[in-house]
Parts: C-alpha cells; structure tokens; sequence
C-alpha cells in the first residue's frame, strides 16, 4: 500500500487492510475493567495460532495470567478489519516469569490459540530462518500493529493500524534492536520482512532496550513455536 522511509509512520487504509501482510496482523484486546482495556499487537502463524509478546498475557508483578472481566475463561479476542476470533488458550515463553532484568526482553514471547482458524482464512507469517547479521541487517524490516494511542488522534480500533520501516541496529545473540519507534498497543507486534511476497518474521516487539527497540530473535526461538502448535 504505502511507501516509507525509516522512522516515518504512516497509516494503512482500510482497503489495504484486507490484503498480505497486513490481514495477517491482529489486534489482541482484553477487558480488564469494565471501563479498561489491555490492547497488543499478533501476527498470525499457523490456523488457530498468533505470535506476539509474553507480557501481553501474564503478568510478572502479579505472577499471574491476565483475565478479562469475564474470569478465568475469558482470555480476551483478536480481531482485524472487523473479523474477530476468541482467544481459547495462551502459552508463554518458558523462562518469562524468572527472567532477569538483563533477560528480560529475550523470553518476551507467547502463542495464543484461537476458536476459529482465522490463519487459515487470511493467510500466516512465516518464522525467520535467517540468523547471518549481515542478512538481517541488509532487511528491509517493517513492523505494523495498533497504537493505544495512534499518531493522528484517532480512535484506536481494529480497522486502525499504523506502521514503518526500520532499520536493524544491532544483531544480538538473542534479540534484535531496531530503529522502529512503536506505541503502546503495539507490543507483540512482528517484526518482518517481505521475500518473493511471502513475510517473514525476524523479532517479536517487547519495548525498549539500552539504545533502541528491542525484540526476541524469532530464529532463536521458532522450534518453541513450531513444537508448541503441534498437536495444540
């Protein structure tokens, strides 16, 4: 749809919302509150199956999983472009309740399982293979998702996302850092390049790090997704 360079954010339109990558792309919410909700940012990966952040599901002041107003079972929704699916089940990353200060970015990643095969519907990222840092750097990266609060003033929604072109700073062992500079609602958000029209994701957005935006490098990580979808 659009064009950028890095650090520009733009909006997508709603009639590109409903084309690759952008419909692969979901907004997670959960009502909280009855007056408050906790908003990320998923990429789909498999049918029932969308990446993001650990932080978006459990929450490590508490040691507990996030509920919505509804109890136990009700572990929110995702939606894009006005096609909604129920959350039915969550797993996160092994090490994100003990990680470290110093860790903590690295173990912030998290599968949620939908009720209806959504993936299958409007297509999957893939999960980066490459872990060269020349390759990774030389990426023409882009992370889309939903601001809580978005650049224009508009009211956040399914039907709003916002994006950009990044450029990857640094290649560390186990996460990425990037020039990207995302909002609230958009943790969990991909990380991800385009290659012979098919996507492919690079970093899982946790926040900020020492310099730049960091995520988890989804290569150091995709046989935890892949063995956890299985059978799932």
């Amino acid at each position: 749809g659009a064009t950028s360079v890095a650090g520009e954010v733009f909006d997508v339109s709603a009639a590109h919302l409903a084309t690759s990558p952008y419909k692969r792309i979901v907004r997670y919410t959960i009502q909280v509150t009855p007056t408050t909700s906790q908003v990320c940012t998923g990429a789909l990966v498999g049918s029932r199956y969308v990446a993001l952040a650990a932080h978006c599901v459990y929450n490590r002041d508490t040691n507990a999983w996030t509920y919505g107003v509804g109890g136990s079972s009700d572990r929110g929704r995702v939606c894009i472009n006005g096609t909604c699916a129920t959350v039915t089940a969550r797993k996160m990353a092994p090490g994100w309740p003990n990680a470290t200060s110093s860790t903590l970015r690295q173990h912030d990643y998290a599968l949620l399982k939908l009720d209806t095969t959504l993936g299958t519907t409007n297509g999957t990222m893939g999960l980066s293979v490459v872990t060269d840092h020349s390759s990774l750097a030389g990426f023409d990266s882009m992370l889309y998702g939903f601001p809580g609060t978005t650049p224009d003033g508009s009211s956040p929604s399914s039907t709003n996302m916002w994006g950009m072109h990044c450029n990857i700073r640094d290649v560390l062992t186990h996460r990425l850092a990037y020039d990207c500079d995302p909002s609230g609602g958009q943790s969990g958000a991909p990380l991800f390049y385009n290659s012979g029209g098919n996507y492919y994701i690079t970093a899982i957005h946790s926040g900020a790090g020492t310099f730049y935006n960091t995520g988890v490098r989804v290569s150091t990580v995709r046989d935890w997704f892949i063995a956890e979808m299985a059978g799932w």
